[in-house]
């Protein structure tokens, strides 16, 4: 496989590790590279596999998880977990659960078949899709959609059975629809926000 040494500088720290262009792995430990080096490319896991940072495109049959940052599209079959910041482009896509634990940021889709979960605050761009529901600090600028939806400001749609937001510009569609600094705190099927 083909790897780098970096090193690197900011203002608070200086790290150095080496950079592997392609890893991947059938478990945490089963893996190449190390869960304590970072990859900057391409990371495909037949099962999952864990790593310090990841950079590119990520593809996990089981699950990703990558212990402090992660930037670039996410696809597996159960989960996708991030401790570090997460920068989503394109798509972060699981079968089970997105979780991310720092702050997020996704441009394109965030789409789980169970739940999203962005610990910190989480800003989509485009769409968050969770079917059962999604929960965190999320600022929406597009679509939310789930049986359950939690957002802290709403700019666009909010669409599920219960839908939450602390303020609203834009629609929410749903059996129960909540706005903490609404005009209209609680509505039924249909409220708006201006």
């Amino acid at each position: 496989m083909l790897n780098l040494a970096v090193v690197a500088f900011s203002a608070n720290s200086i790290w150095a590790e080496e950079v592997w262009v392609v890893g991947g792995g059938t478990a945490a430990g089963i893996q190449t590279p190390s869960e304590e080096d970072s990859i900057m490319g391409i990371r495909m896991s037949i099962g999952y596999a864990e790593n310090k940072r990841m950079y590119g495109f990520d593809f996990g049959t089981i699950g990703n998880m990558t212990k402090d940052d992660f930037r670039g599209m996410a696809i597996s079959g159960i989960f996708n977990i991030t401790g570090g910041r997460a920068d989503v482009i394109l798509m972060q896509a699981a079968g089970g659960i997105n979780w991310n634990i720092k702050r997020t940021q996704v441009f394109g889709t965030q789409f789980a078949i169970g739940v999203n979960v962005n610990q910190e605050r989480a800003d989509i761009y485009g769409l968050q899709m969770g079917l059962i529901g999604n929960f965190g600090n999320n600022n929406i600028y597009g679509f939310q959609m789930g049986m359950y939806n939690q957002a802290n400001q709403v700019y666009g749609f909010q669409v599920g059975l219960v839908n939450r937001a602390v303020s609203l510009t834009g629609i929410q569609l749903g059996l129960l629809n909540f706005v903490e600094k609404g005009w209209l705190k609680f509505f039924p099927f249909l409220n708006v926000g201006f």
